[in-house]
């Protein structure tokens, strides 16, 4: 990835450009983009979303409580 401070729009144009301009660091990031992807999964989103409201709501949601 390519970090840029969200607030700058200076920082953002940056980022684009390095990207846009530079071939290959754009052949880097296309060729981590599926490893990065594959540390992924819904289950584990879902689980990350059920601990949120979990916390919010102040209660125990676990698996076998839903």
């Amino acid at each position: 990835a390519v970090l840029v401070d969200p607030s700058e729009v200076a920082s953002i144009v940056a980022g684009l450009t390095a990207v846009l301009d530079d071939r290959a660091l754009a052949a880097r990031l296309r060729a981590a983009g599926p490893e990065r992807a594959s540390g992924f999964s819904w289950a584990a989103t879902a689980d990350a979303t059920v601990a949120v409201y979990a916390e919010v709501l102040g209660r125990d949601l676990a698996p076998e409580a839903r």
